[in-house]
């Protein structure tokens, strides 16, 4: 049975019951008072007043009725209001607001599910702030390095080998800042995106020499041993985009690799699985469980010096493009023990 149609059978059933139980209550009230004036001879149609003590009798009945529905209706009037100011409140930006219900197992299934849903809007908020200030630093730092080192270019006393450095530091920072442009527009180009409109069969092993040939002069600066371990498979896929998820986690693998280490590359199909494989393994510093559990967030980094180069948008572009491709990615890492990324794609 469907969960949100059990939970709102559960709840007909459980208002049902409550009115049926105000109806038993208040005809069994009834029928005794009516009993008893009947056996006390106070009500009988031969006696004067019949009709007028029948019709007080009929009104206090009622009253009754109104006060024993008003009295047990209390607790799922309280419920109501306190679940309406908990919505009140979110509706305000307040997602530290908590709501508390009880008396019932569907009344504390919904005070949970509320109290969930404002812990994560205000994580969402969280994240929003740190994805706005991450933002203004990555574009105002490199900015600033450009203007300041400018500015010292200006000055006449400068020797020649100043003067080459100040000029190799703003293009490296006019590099980041161009790279950085690129990745939001890329980012938020496919963030956009539904579905994939330019898929044909690929050679997913080729994809991945064509990158690990891409990232020579990178690894092989570092005596980065590379260990392909690649079957021949194709897939239906945007090769373009695929490949920026193979140079971004290569790239990653070797960035934060040792010198004289291994990195291995393997792609492989699992017997009677209609999924490929694709793990980036290197020996690297590894992962902290915290920077696993934002690894994918839009201008984490981990580094806040920025000792490695980068801005944090490659892995957020990762994901988006395997699940564009109806895939998902894999993390296994620890401190100092590697890290290793699996992509898992559908074979279709």
């Amino acid at each position: 049975m469907n969960p949100v149609f059990k939970q709102r059978f559960k709840l007909a059933l459980l208002l049902a019951l409550f009115f049926f139980f105000i109806m038993m209550t208040t005809s069994f009230i009834i029928t005794s008072l009516v009993f008893i004036l009947v056996h006390c001879d106070i009500l009988h149609p031969g006696r004067p007043n019949f009709w007028a003590n029948m019709l007080a009798t009929l009104i206090s009945c009622t009253l009754l009725g109104t006060l024993l529905t008003t009295l047990f209706g209390q607790r799922f009037l309280r419920s109501s209001q306190e679940l309406a100011m908990g919505i009140k409140e979110l509706a305000r930006g307040n997602f530290a607001v908590r709501i508390h219900l009880s008396g019932h197992k569907i009344l504390e299934e919904l005070s949970f599910q509320f109290n969930q849903m404002a812990k994560e809007l205000g994580s969402i908020e969280i994240l929003r702030n740190d994805f706005i200030n991450n933002f203004s630093h990555e574009f105002k730092t490199p900015i600033s390095s450009i203007s300041g080192f400018a500015h010292l270019l200006k000055k006449d006393h400068l020797t020649p080998e100043e003067r080459h450095e100040y000029i190799d530091i703003i293009i490296s920072e006019s590099d980041r800042l161009a790279a950085l442009s690129t990745n939001i527009l890329n980012l938020s180009k496919i963030e956009n995106q539904a579905t994939l409109f330019h898929t044909q069969l690929s050679r997913i092993d080729e994809q991945l020499r064509q990158t690990i040939l891409l990232l020579e002069p990178k690894w092989s600066k570092k005596q980065l041993l590379i260990i392909p371990e690649l079957e021949d498979i194709s897939l239906s896929c945007d090769a373009e985009l695929l490949m920026q998820v193979w140079i971004n986690l290569l790239d990653n693998a070797i960035k934060f690799s040792p010198p004289n280490q291994s990195i291995t590359v393997k792609v492989s199909t699992l017997k009677r699985s209609k999924w490929v494989h694709v793990c980036i393994t290197d020996h690297g510093k590894g992962m902290t469980e915290r920077t696993k559990k934002h690894l994918f967030d839009k201008f984490y980094q981990e580094d806040a010096s920025h000792t490695y180069e980068g801005n944090g948008l490659g892995l957020a572009l990762v994901k988006r493009i395997v699940e564009l491709h109806q895939g998902y990615i894999q993390v296994v890492s620890a401190p100092n023990q590697g890290s290793a990324f699996t992509v898992c794609l559908p074979m279709k």
